[in-house]
């Protein structure tokens, strides 16, 4: 695949060998379709057929092609086993090949300013709160909050599950502020997404 990552709605190049094993015979007329299961149904070519022709193939001779390719907006993120490339039906008959395609989509996450509620005094608690707005098509997984800056800790560990697309989480802190003046620090919000990679 061209992309590292593919993204729901995002145009990406396939590349693969299509190779002639025989030994002994040259091949012709090989006509490559790309297929989809009924899972994976929104894998389109994005651009011209889903059709590769190649004239002839001689013995142990092999030959490169791409195809662009795209996925709808709305497709699930998750890994799909699908994809074919197949040739088609002919006097000699047809063979497949399954390739792996993995679908994420984009995180989109929108955050209101933190506010804090009332005067921070040295080794007390001050209760800070904000939103957190899930803006993408795909839930967010294991969100947990905490805080980093000099002096700074939580009363509680903050830990707020699942936030599904299209939904927000207001998030309640205590935070503890142990030197006195003014503090920079940062919230800071770790998640998964449908893989399980780790991002805050």
């Amino acid at each position: 695949f061209s992309e590292e990552k593919i993204y729901a709605g995002e145009t990406f190049t396939l590349t693969f060998t299509v190779r002639n094993t025989s030994n002994e015979e040259d091949t012709k007329s090989i006509l490559l379709t790309m297929t989809n299961n009924a899972e994976t149904g929104k894998l389109t070519p994005a651009e011209g057929s889903n059709t590769l022709y190649i004239d002839k193939l001689a013995k142990g001779e092999s030959k490169t092609l791409s195809m662009s390719l795209a996925t709808a907006p709305d497709t699930e993120a998750k890994a799909y086993e699908g994809t074919k490339t197949r040739p088609a039906t002919l006097a000699k008959g047809a063979s497949s090949a399954s390739i792996p395609v993995t679908v994420l989509q984009k995180i989109r996450l929108k955050i209101d300013d933190p506010t804090v509620d009332g005067e921070a005094m040295e080794g007390e608690s001050v209760p800070v709160y904000f939103s957190l707005y899930n803006m993408g098509r795909s839930p967010i997984y294991n969100c947990m909050v905490t805080v980093e800056g000099d002096g700074l800790s939580l009363e509680d560990s903050v830990f707020q599950g699942t936030v599904a697309a299209g939904n927000s989480m207001r998030a309640d802190l205590s935070v503890i502020t142990a030197t006195p003046g003014q503090i920079d620090g940062e919230i800071v919000i770790s998640y998964e997404d449908a893989l399980e990679e780790k991002m805050e």
